[in-house]
């Protein structure tokens, strides 16, 4: 009688949206060691190593870009050495896992693509932003706000 009583009464207080945030938060970290991983389905039919970012903040430049198999790793830096490092690869073979402990996580639709961005909550941490589009998983990590990611992020070049 009591466990059904006390059943009842979760089952109320999740209906409280700061209390089903702080569940889901920590039945996700106990389920995921405190990272959220992304695996995506799907893939172009090639890989296209010329794939760039056509937006950066003034006085980002393109200094590094590596390749393995069917993944792109690009380093965009200024003058003072800031980085925005920009992964992406085929959608089927590519996974990104983002701590979940040291971000504020939010999901952001817009024109159809789903962005799941993990925007740092320490000063020296790096945010992030991920996302899947026409056969592709893309990860960037800078020192940039959300609205700046997604501005990033919207303008990629295929």
């Amino acid at each position: 009688m009591i466990a059904a009583v006390l059943s009842i009464s979760f089952c109320i207080l999740l209906t409280q949206p700061k209390v089903y945030a702080a569940v889901s938060d920590v039945i996700k970290t106990a389920i995921s060691g405190g990272f959220d991983k992304y695996a995506f389905q799907g893939a172009a039919e090639k890989f296209d190593s010329t794939i760039r970012l056509s937006y950066v903040p003034d006085g980002y430049k393109l200094r590094l870009a590596e390749y393995a198999d069917s993944i792109a790793f690009l380093t965009y830096e200024n003058y003072d050495e800031v980085r925005i490092n920009f992964t992406y690869g085929l959608a089927e073979n590519t996974s990104f896992s983002i701590d979940n402990e040291r971000h504020e996580c939010k999901e952001i639709s817009k024109s159809g693509t789903v962005y799941h961005l993990y925007i740092a909550k320490e000063e020296d941490d790096w945010s992030s932003i991920i996302w899947q589009q026409n056969g592709y998983a893309f990860c960037i990590d800078a020192h940039f706000d959300a609205d700046e990611l997604v501005k990033i992020a919207e303008n990629v070049e295929f």
